[in-house]
């Protein structure tokens, strides 16, 4: 691209593709070359929410110091904040733990990059599931304390009438709940 012509959906998609596997020299040559960063695929995947899900801190960074939007939705209305605590707490298969940061801390920066970018943490997925929910749900305790920091309604209820303490102790992610309880304690 040379920043005067419209990406095709196969532009799109392989750019949002290269966020999700961390290609971050190819990601600052396709944004310095025109490839906007908040653009989607047709189901409103963005290149930022590619980069959270997969845990590609780095290309987060990059994609927020450029202006992508913190609060795009996918069709599911998922922001990239519940893609970012969407994720399990075991390693992807890509990841060689042994020479750089846990999931956990991988995660825990993107949360944090997204929260001081301002995503909402109230925010609602077509279930109803806000971003402590889904956090809850994956057992990601790192990304749930980040979360039960920030103002929100800890006992609010998804479509199911689920809270977030409730989702946790479904999934038998007893150490969120507790964390959840204590907040609401304080």
């Amino acid at each position: 691209m040379d920043g005067t012509e419209q990406p095709t959906p196969e532009d799109i998609d392989l750019f949002i593709r290269r966020c999700g596997l961390g290609q971050l020299d190819v990601v600052r040559r396709e944004i310095a070359d025109g490839m906007a960063v908040n653009v989607a695929n047709s189901v409103g995947y963005t290149p930022l929410m590619s980069a959270a899900r997969n845990f590609r801190a780095d290309v987060v960074d990059e994609l927020l110091a450029h202006g992508a939007d913190v609060g795009a939705r996918m069709e599911t209305q998922e922001t990239p904040l519940h893609l970012a605590v969407g994720g399990s707490p075991e390693m992807p298969a890509w990841y060689d733990a042994s020479s750089g940061p846990s999931n956990g801390e991988l995660q825990a920066h993107i949360v944090t990059a997204l929260l001081d970018a301002g995503a909402d943490v109230t925010a609602r997925s077509e279930l109803g599931m806000t971003p402590l929910m889904t956090a809850a749900w994956f057992g990601c305790t790192e990304a749930a304390a980040l979360l039960v920091a920030r103002p929100q309604d800890l006992a609010a209820t998804n479509e199911k009438g689920l809270t977030a303490i409730d989702v946790a102790r479904q999934r038998d992610n007893t150490e969120i709940a507790e964390l959840i309880e204590q907040a609401l304690r304080d």
